[in-house]
């Protein structure tokens, strides 16, 4: 058993970022143990061809280090980081001379060709991309949006409806339309009203690491009457929906599927009856998967681990470490893990 490197370039479908091994099975031994296990595996069979180029080991021995390992380190310890690459890495014969030979005018002329053609190309892609630049200037810089480690990028087609006095924290980095596919970008809208407030923070790293919030295209956030909206380090599919009237607090490591809908607030609308809240705080605890169309309703919380299943609606607690899912939502299974 062993890493299996280049797993992408055979099936995407496995590389999942949560590690992928490669079994080489050499003898009937091995090959009756995999008989009874497999059936708990996700796994493909693969041509031999397929794991050489991650695994040179296989075809030859892997020549010892031709520097002293002890000095190496030692020297690591002690010194910058440029001592040690020049030390151990020096530049090759042909990359010092071109060194040398770097004030040869035409050697001075096509580099500065090639400086002014990415400048072109720079002030092309500003050029197209105006309305985004100017979005996100916008965002970052008024005055009530306080940049506290991170900042907001803005993707096309995004539309914000922000009243001066609603206050935007951006503790972690987040792109605000970003869509998957070239050319298409569904129309994404943002909407605080007066004395609102939109929190963006981070936290302990995922198996996603330290990437920005993605709040994907088609995405329509409302926040009313006063209420607030935090969200941790995760991302959402497109055509999210949030009403937040109160408070909608979404943990880390969350991953939202598409068509969601999270609202703590109805509306205007009331039925008429001792039981009926109309507005009521929404939590989701970190690490939850919430699945394409799946709502969640007006005063839940939903424990941390847990899994809404697609179009579920959740009207209860969920506890965590759950599946549940129908209409109203139902635990289905407990104890689940999910990657």
């Amino acid at each position: 058993i062993a890493d299996y490197w280049g797993i992408e370039k055979v099936d995407k479908n496995l590389d999942m970022n949560i590690g992928t091994s490669m079994i080489l099975l050499n003898s009937d031994k091995g090959a009756a143990y995999f008989e009874d296990v497999k059936d708990k595996l996700e796994y493909r069979e693969t041509a031999f061809e397929s794991i050489l180029g991650g695994n040179i080991a296989l075809r030859k021995s892997i020549e010892p280090a031709k520097i002293d390992r002890d000095a190496f380190f030692k020297d690591l310890d002690e010194h910058d980081f440029d001592y040690v690459t020049q030390k151990y890495y020096p530049l090759s014969v042909k990359n010092q001379q071109t060194r040398q030979y770097s004030k040869n005018p035409v050697v001075l002329a096509k580099a500065s060709l090639r400086k002014a053609y990415h400048v072109f190309r720079t002030v092309v892609y500003i050029i197209k991309n105006y309305s985004e630049f100017r979005q996100t200037y916008y965002i970052n810089h008024r005055p009530n949006t306080k940049l506290q480690g991170g900042k907001i990028s803005v993707a096309a087609n995004v539309v914000f409806d922000i009243h001066p006095s609603a206050k935007i924290n951006v503790q972690s980095n987040i792109v605000i339309g970003r869509s998957e596919i070239k050319g298409l970008h569904y129309p994404t809208a943002l909407k605080m009203e007066a004395g609102t407030e939109l929190t963006i923070h981070g936290g302990p790293l995922t198996r996603y690491g330290d990437r920005p919030y993605f709040l994907r295209s088609g995405a329509c956030v409302e926040i009313v009457n006063n209420g607030k909206l935090t969200i941790g380090q995760g991302a959402c599919n497109v055509n999210l929906t949030v009403m937040c009237a109160k408070e909608i607090v979404i943990g880390n490591g969350v991953r939202i599927g598409r068509n969601v809908s999270i609202r703590d607030y109805n509306g205007v609308h009331v039925i008429v009856n001792d039981t009926y809240k109309n507005y009521a705080p929404v939590h989701i605890g970190d690490h939850c998967w919430l699945c394409t169309g799946c709502t969640i309703m007006p005063g839940v919380t939903v424990g941390e681990g847990s899994v809404v299943a697609a179009n579920a609606v959740v009207t209860k607690d969920v506890p965590p470490r759950s599946l549940v899912a129908g209409s109203p939502a139902k635990v289905i299974k407990q104890n689940v893990e999910w990657y």
